[in-house]
């Protein structure tokens, strides 16, 4: 059974390195984005709740990217010669308007974007009661509390995490998943 909105104390069950073009974490099934050429990388972790009552599969952005309408004026108008024509350097691309560089197919990196990713998942390990430093994996087996929500669209999403049973709210908004 699939945890639903609430608070839940769990441990992490689980945790793989996967991207958005894969439907499931068999690397067989992939499904290629038609806007750009790079996948999102993330790490999917399955937490399993501490009272048997189910399960919660999240995958966490490692990778964050910059929105097309977030480039200067110059970068939005600046140009490249295609087989001979001259055309955007850049384009926006996807429901989240990515920056997509016209000569790779991939996607602008936002320097504070994936330092959010990497800070979100940094916190969660801390609130396992990891070192500062420590590897990812080093969660499997540990507890803590996470509080999952509805995103508006109809999904439930990870919002906060906690320390297990923390009486004091212990969070980090999760932003890294809307990249």
């Amino acid at each position: 059974m699939v945890l639903g909105a609430g608070e839940h104390t769990v441990k992490v069950a689980s945790m793989v390195e996967c991207s958005d073009q894969q439907k499931n974490f068999n690397a067989s099934e992939i499904e290629v984005k038609e806007e750009w050429s790079d996948p999102t990388p993330q790490i999917a972790v399955v937490f399993r709740a501490t009272n048997g009552t189910g399960v919660f599969t999240h995958r966490f952005n490692v990778k964050g990217f910059v929105r097309f309408s977030e480039l200067d004026a110059t970068q939005q108008k600046a140009t490249v010669k295609v087989a001979g024509k001259v055309v955007a350097k850049y384009f926006s691309a996807g429901a989240e308007g990515y920056a997509i560089d016209r000569m790779t197919g991939e996607r602008l990196e936002s320097a504070e974007r994936t330092d959010k990713c990497i800070r979100m998942l940094d916190d969660m390990s801390a609130r396992c009661g990891n070192a500062e430093g420590s590897a990812y994996e080093e969660m499997v087996g540990k507890e803590l509390n996470i509080v999952i929500e509805e995103n508006g669209q109809g999904n439930l999403r990870i919002t906060r995490t906690k320390k297990a049973n923390a009486v004091v709210a212990d969070t980090v908004e999760d932003e890294s998943i809307a990249n």
